[in-house]
């Protein structure tokens, strides 16, 4: 749930999950 994630995270979360997902996977999953 990359949209969702980026929803909750103002911090331009949408280009970071699309540019580094690995990165992004582990605090996103902790986000939602």
């Amino acid at each position: 749930m990359p949209d969702g994630a980026a929803l909750i995270r103002p911090t331009g979360g949408i280009m970071t999950t699309h540019l580094n997902p690995p990165q992004e996977a582990p605090y996103m999953k902790n986000a939602t």
